[in-house]
């Protein structure tokens, strides 16, 4: 009997000792707030990047969720993002509230009725810089497929936003073809305003808007009018910087002012369909046109993000660097299809074009008083919506090529870049049989071993 006591005295003793860590070790995690984020690619979490930004802010920012606390529904993996930039910031104040329920929150966020937000939106704002303001929708915070999560990207890219003082203009330059930015480019537009740029579309048929910084023909397909060129050369001359996505050409026509301009830059364009031999630097082996190419080593190309090695470009025309450059001209060579490859000419009388050959090239201009740069790249199709739905991370790392040149362009040496996070949905697959096994161990062999095990235990203590 008094071992029977003892021994019960030690099972009861070690149950309250256990239950007592447990409540501790709960009462620890409630107060201290701990989490642990155990998914793959950790997305309730804040990566460096973005730590650093939060560390370095010095303006306060208000993250606004226009939805109910209590029903956070689908916005629960936005939400625990967001307490963590709480977490890492003093700077950081989140607010949830329902538009619905809070009409006079409109008023308060847009007093002059210019911005257009709804309900489970989110607004960040800065209220010492203006109350400037960056709206983002939810949906927006996901990948086309739903895979990846781009909601790190988004906020850490508007807080850039509303802190700065000063945000580039790209303008997107219409009325000759050219594709539509809020149309044909929409994942392009939200990467750079991700990266505090302000994104429009303007013609310069009368001027150039003052206000822009870069301009971006994306694939025009009529000429430039003679009063258009000289307002362009305007532009430029005051240290203008552009960028032109100029596709294969159907035809031998010529776009006469476009490319007076670039020959003003040492650039010249191939009236060609470029096709890779090397199977290597193909995406698709059974598509020869879909080309990875080459990324050239040169002072542009290093500061690119270390996880860009490769940059899909499919059905590209190449680009000729001319020999006309000077003191005050630097052109370089920034993507490049294999030695193997050939350019299949428009014109069916002429050569093939032997590699290497040059998919894309940057040119700077330090005669005049204000430098001018522009990039010149083969293709228009790999920044395209579509390219992005179908293709994904690979889109991405064209998405990164096209940034880091814009930070070349405006001597930016600080920017840095946020990558998404794929979603894992990995699923566990079993068939029949695997069913049978695991229901067999789990309803049979499971709870013998249990009744086992305490027999066992309870015959020995017979014995004792």
């Amino acid at each position: 009997m008094g071992k029977t006591l003892k021994y019960g005295s030690n099972a009861v003793i070690l149950i309250v000792i256990v239950v007592a860590i447990a409540v501790v070790a709960n009462l620890l995690v409630g107060t201290l707030n701990l989490k642990w984020d155990l998914t793959e690619n950790k997305i309730y979490s804040i990566g460096d990047t973005t730590k650093e930004i939060l560390k370095g802010l010095k303006k306060d920012i208000k993250i606004y969720g226009l939805f109910d606390e209590t029903k956070v529904g689908d916005n629960k993996l936005i939400t625990e993002l967001l307490s963590q930039y709480k977490s890492n910031s003093s700077h950081i104040t989140l607010i949830y509230k329902d538009l619905e329920k809070n009409p006079s929150l409109r008023q308060e966020l847009d007093p002059k009725g210019e911005s257009k937000f709804m309900e489970n939106d989110f607004v960040v704002v800065c209220p010492s810089n203006k109350n400037k303001m960056k709206i983002l929708n939810s949906s927006s915070l996901f990948s086309y497929e739903g895979d990846e999560m781009t909601a790190e990207s988004s906020f850490t890219g508007a807080i850039k936003y509303v802190t700065s003082e000063k945000t580039p203009v790209v303008c997107f330059v219409d009325g000759h073809g050219e594709k539509k930015v809020d149309s044909d480019y929409t994942s392009i537009k939200q990467y750079l305003e991700n990266n505090n740029y302000s994104v429009i579309t303007a013609n310069i048929r009368d001027k150039v808007p003052s206000d822009v910084e870069i301009m971006v023909f994306a694939n025009p397909l009529s000429d430039l009018s003679d009063t258009e060129k000289e307002n362009f050369r305007g532009f430029m001359a005051k240290g203008g910087k552009s960028i032109f996505f100029m596709d294969p050409p159907k035809t031998t026509n010529s776009l006469a002012n476009f490319e007076d301009i670039l020959d003003e830059y040492g650039i010249g364009l191939n009236y060609d369909n470029v096709k890779e031999t090397d199977n290597s630097r193909i995406f698709d082996t059974e598509d020869p046109y879909s080309i990875i190419p080459d990324i050239v080593p040169n002072g542009i190309n290093s500061s690119l993000p270390e996880q860009v090695t490769q940059i899909l470009m499919p059905h590209s025309r190449s680009i000729k660097i001319l020999k006309k450059q000077n003191e005050f001209l630097k052109v370089e060579s920034l993507l490049e299809a294999s030695s193997k490859a050939v350019g299949e000419p428009v014109d069916k009388t002429k050569s093939e074009l032997q590699g290497p050959l040059v998919l894309a090239a940057a040119s700077e201009n330090t005669g005049a008083a204000n430098p001018s740069k522009i990039l010149v790249i083969g293709n228009s199709t790999f920044m395209g919506d579509e390219f992005f739905n179908i293709y994904g991370q690979m889109a991405q790392f064209g998405a990164s090529f096209i940034g880091n040149s814009l930070n070349w362009m405006l001597d930016k040496t600080d920017d840095v870049e946020i990558e998404p996070k794929v979603i894992s949905t990995e699923k566990m697959v079993i068939d029949g049989q695997k069913i049978n096994i695991l229901m067999l161990v789990l309803v049979i062999v499971f709870p013998l071993l249990i009744l086992g095990t305490g027999v066992g235990v309870w015959v020995r203590r017979r014995h004792l």
